[in-house]
């Protein structure tokens, strides 16, 4: 959790104990502090990993696939601890998914992204309404209308 303090700001070893001591308490992660990744649970690792991102007091924090090779109850409890720590610590965070529809949950906003184009921005329930073919083929898992469209 230290590692991104250690190698980029200019901070004292006691300043970064300290920083590192509050993420790891509003995080639920006290007490991991000598143990190793393998011996954490999932749940615990992905805290671990937040925390590292979070101890530089990030405004943004981007989510690659947080919950990939989840099952789908590890998955919806990753997508509300994101959202939880986010209400909590005021963070906004970028989160790149597939999880059409249990993405939009925790989503004030969506984008979605076509052959590197963004094709749509706006809300979920924007996104439900929207008439685009590749929008609705994508949100309800129409593979054969996308390969109707150019």
């Amino acid at each position: 959790i230290a590692l991104p303090l250690q190698v980029a700001s200019h901070l004292s070893n006691s300043e970064i104990v300290d920083r590192v001591k509050i993420r790891m308490t509003q995080l639920d992660i006290i007490g991991t502090e000598q143990q190793y990744p393998g011996q954490l649970s999932g749940g615990m690792r992905k805290r671990v990993a937040l925390a590292r991102a979070l101890v530089t007091d990030p405004e943004i924090i981007l989510f690659d696939e947080p919950t990939t090779g989840l099952d789908p109850i590890r998955k919806k409890a990753v997508h509300q601890m994101i959202a939880n720590y986010q209400r909590k610590l005021g963070f906004t965070g970028v989160i790149v998914s597939h999880e059409i529809p249990e993405i939009f949950s925790i989503s004030q906003r969506v984008a979605l992204l076509n052959k590197g184009d963004i094709i749509f921005q706006g809300t979920p329930e924007q996104l439900n309404t929207d008439d685009n073919p590749v929008i609705s083929a994508f949100i309800h898992g129409h593979e054969s209308s996308l390969l109707d469209i150019d």
